[in-house]
């Protein structure tokens, strides 16, 4: 029986301790030698990199201590950076202390009923710049703690333990907390830490039987497993010898991260940016990118896939992203890197960072200089900053950071050119000032226009972020130019898609006509986002525009064609299409049981049945997701509304109220319940709940509209007409509220503002016919008005 290492030394030891792993599987609570693991996917086998070693030795040299060897390991002298010498931190009112006995390691701190518990520190997970760590509990699970080491050196700040979450309060009740699934090691963390990993979720004890074959990331978790190369090295022993192979020959493994197309860099003499030699592959970028990119899991990986098959990434969505593009939440490079020119170019992870080392290839504008022209770039006339400044760096305009987790500072690798013009108009954040702390974005948009012309044109690719910002705000004006950009050939796959993604805001032809262009297009994540962005067609309708998609080559596309169709009638349709539609919704549910220790994958599989009328597998999957996560707050509203659709609306208040004690102050909670409350002529309850649904949320128009609407019928107007212009001074495209707050005033005898906000519809909505026919009414209604003679005493 093969055992985990209990610590590691210095280089030869950590060596020899890794060693000592492979083939070792933990399952939690107990070891297991390779008989436990689970049988080979197809003819690939793991042999652990003990076998790669002895020909590889200089790339083992280079990966020892990497963030890919550290990337989690057992909790041990020569693992564990933290002070646990009796250290305490505090945070939020939560108080952690950290101590050591008998070589364990220890940290007392709140616990899931909010009391101080003391927990052992299993795992270490991750080094720098910071070290978290892993508590074993019940059921298989590791949850990763929120006190981390800041693993800096001391001068930079570092030394020192924290809260991961800053001053953001945390409770024991909270989504965020510790022992929450948001923070579990099994579903959220394990796979891009861990080689081979198997998450092995039972479903019926809701417990976690999870393996690894190694504890880190080695040679296996981005090559694949390596039996089939071992074979093929004993065959060409010569060859192998010689590096004579041809550039796509895998060499034994299920997929080759090599560029088959052999592509080199050349800068021609002429030119000042490196170009390549030859077209690049996308199987690197599919490795690197499942555990890069912000993604969600549809499939088990299986190497040689492409990355879609497996994962469906996200796209430049809010709150993800700023509307121009740049980073605002932890989205891990990915759908970054996709927008730029480097992607397009045919730049590859492995061109800037070593991949065994994990570090970069050069240092500083070294690394940038390798293809770009340091005698055109590296200079006062391209940069305008003294040479010795910060502000001379390549990185500080063209790869700005966000810190993540109070002391992880990453860089954006969309490697944009600074518009602080756009970033002052949008709210993006702008390179220029967040150097030039004391100045101010206007003076810094004047500086770039003085420096380099007020136009920039990046190759015919049209700066998106103003339409997307518009867009998102619905207004009418972005349509077009939304249609505009997902058109656009120079234009980046993640960007179109995108585009097309808002376009399920501008319902009607133009909007039909792009995405059916959009579900034919080359890239398959525009085809996935086309697919999901006809939601706006009634089921029937959507059939002919996505059946072809059921037979999509990529699964991440076919899901989506699925998921829109899962309510599409049967009649009407041959039995070949409704043999093909069943295929894809069995591939859909599949793909959503894959995930069925995540919350959320229950209610979309809640949402799934429901639309197929399989009552009781419906409500099984939302109270599923609900004791998983009694804080989740979606699944009680979308089961409530399932109630309602089955006419059971007592079942409906009941579920709501139960999650108003978990959550009392979600706004929408309060709505759902509110909405339901009028609904069984609970109408004074319904309306204090529509009242701290906008009190909680005031920005958002949908619970505006239903309060309001509630206080206008239970006579209130005026009340109601406040609530609507403020809704509508938030959201100036709402064209409900607008709509609403027209007719109010005209039903209360405001003739004068019920004219007066028409016309700023009008305005809002130029192409809007119905529109511009209620102001023209209106306007009419209010002359006749004042042309009516007085009524004489």
């Amino acid at each position: 029986m093969s055992a985990l290492p209990a610590a590691r030394g210095p280089a030869a030891a950590r060596c020899r301790s890794h060693l000592a792993t492979i083939g070792a599987i933990l399952v939690l609570g107990g070891c297991q030698g390779p008989g436990a693991s689970r049988e080979p996917v197809d003819t690939f086998a793991y042999v652990g990199r003990d076998r790669c070693v002895e020909c590889h030795e200089d790339e083992n040299a280079a990966f020892l201590g990497s963030d890919h060897d550290r990337a989690m390991d057992v909790a041990a002298d020569s693992t564990v950076l933290g002070d646990f010498s009796g250290a305490e931190a505090r945070a939020n009112g939560v108080t952690a202390r950290f101590d050591r006995r008998d070589g364990r390691f220890f940290v007392t701190t709140d616990g899931p009923d909010g009391a101080q518990h003391r927990y052992e520190v299993r795992y270490t997970f991750g080094v720098r710049p910071l070290q978290q760590y892993l508590v074993a509990m019940d059921g298989g699970r590791l949850q990763r703690l929120p006190w981390s080491w800041d693993s800096r050196p001391r001068e930079d700040g570092g030394g020192r333990w924290f809260h991961v979450y800053g001053d953001l309060p945390i409770g024991s009740s909270d989504l965020l907390h510790w022992t929450r699934p948001s923070q579990n090691w099994n579903r959220m963390c394990a796979e891009c830490h861990s080689t081979r990993l198997e998450k092995n979720y039972d479903p019926g004890t809701a417990s976690y039987r999870s393996t690894w074959a190694e504890i880190d990331v080695s040679c296996e978790a981005c090559h694949g497993p390596a039996s089939g190369h071992l074979a093929w090295a004993a065959k060409n022993e010569k060859k192998r010898r010689q590096n004579d192979r041809p550039h796509d020959d895998p060499r034994g493994f299920p997929t080759r991260l090599h560029d088959a197309a052999g592509g080199t860099w050349l800068r021609r003499p002429e030119a000042v940016t490196a170009s390549r030699t030859a077209a690049t592959t996308s199987t690197e970028l599919n490795v690197c990118a499942r555990c890069h990119a912000h993604r969600l899991p549809i499939h088990p990986f299986r190497y040689g896939d492409a990355f879609l098959d497996a994962y469906a990434p996200s796209v430049l969505r809010d709150p993800l992203y700023y509307p121009d593009g740049q980073v605002r939440e932890e989205v891990y490079v990915y759908g970054s890197f996709l927008q730029s020119r480097m992607y397009a170019a045919g730049v590859l992870c492995t061109d800037c960072h070593e991949p065994h080392s994990t570090r970069l290839r050069a240092e500083g504008d070294d690394l940038c200089s390798r293809c770009h022209d340091p005698g055109r770039f590296a200079t006062k006339r391209h940069h305008f900053h003294e040479s010795s400044s910060a502000g001379a760096r390549c990185v500080s305009c063209h790869m700005p950071e966000t810190t993540f987790m109070q002391v992880d500072a990453r860089r954006d690798h969309s490697f944009r050119i600074p518009n602080p013009a756009i970033s002052g108009q949008i709210g993006s954040p702008d390179a220029c000032t967040a150097c030039h702390t004391d100045k101010t974005v206007r003076w810094a948009a004047e500086k770039m226009a003085a420096w380099y012309g007020r136009r920039r044109v990046e190759r015919g690719r049209e700066p998106f972020g103003p339409v997307f910002a518009a867009a998102l705000q619905g207004a009418p004006s972005a349509r077009d130019q939304l249609i505009r950009i997902a058109g656009q050939e120079k234009q980046s796959g993640i960007v179109r898609a995108t585009a097309l993604s808002l376009l399920r805001r501008f319902p009607g032809a133009a909007s039909l006509a792009a995405l059916q262009r959009g579900v034919s297009d080359d890239d398959p994540l525009v085809r996935r986002e086309a697919a999901a962005a006809v939601d706006f067609l009634s089921p029937a309708d959507r059939q002919p525009i996505l059946a072809p998609l059921l037979r999509d080559s990529v699964r991440a596309v076919r899901l989506a064609a699925a998921h829109a169709l899962a309510g599409s009638p049967r009649s009407h349709v041959s039995p070949e299409a409704k043999e093909l539609l069943e295929k894809g919704l069995r591939e859909y549910e599949e793909s959503l049981r894959f995930m069925l220790d995540d919350p959320a994958a229950n209610v979309r599989l809640g949402d799934f049945y429901a639309t197929r009328g399989e009552a009781a597998k419906a409500e099984a999957a939302y109270l599923r997701a609900i004791d998983m996560e009694p804080a989740y707050v979606i699944a009680y509203v979308n089961l409530a509304d399932y109630y309602e659709s089955q006419h059971r609306d007592e079942a409906g208040r009941t579920i709501l109220l139960r999650g108003l004690r978990r959550s009392p102050r979600n706004g929408a909670l309060h709505f759902a319940l509110g909405l339901a409350c009028i609904r069984t002529d609970r109408r004074q309850e319904g309306i204090e709940h529509l009242a701290s649904s906008v009190s909680l949320e005031p920005a958002n128009p949908r619970f505006a509209h239903a309060y309001a609407l509630a206080l206008a019928e239970a006579g209130a107007s005026d009340r109601a007409r406040t609530i609507l212009e403020s809704a509508l001074e938030r959201n100036p495209y709402a064209r409900d509220i607008g709509v609403a707050l027209v007719a109010l005033c005209r039903s209360s005898g405001r003739f004068d503002l019920a004219v007066r906000h028409a016309e700023q519809l009008r305005r809002a909505f130029p192409e809007d016919r119905e529109l511009s026919l209620m102001a023209e009414r209106l306007r009419a209604e209010l002359r006749g008005r004042s042309r009516r003679p007085a009524t004489p005493p």
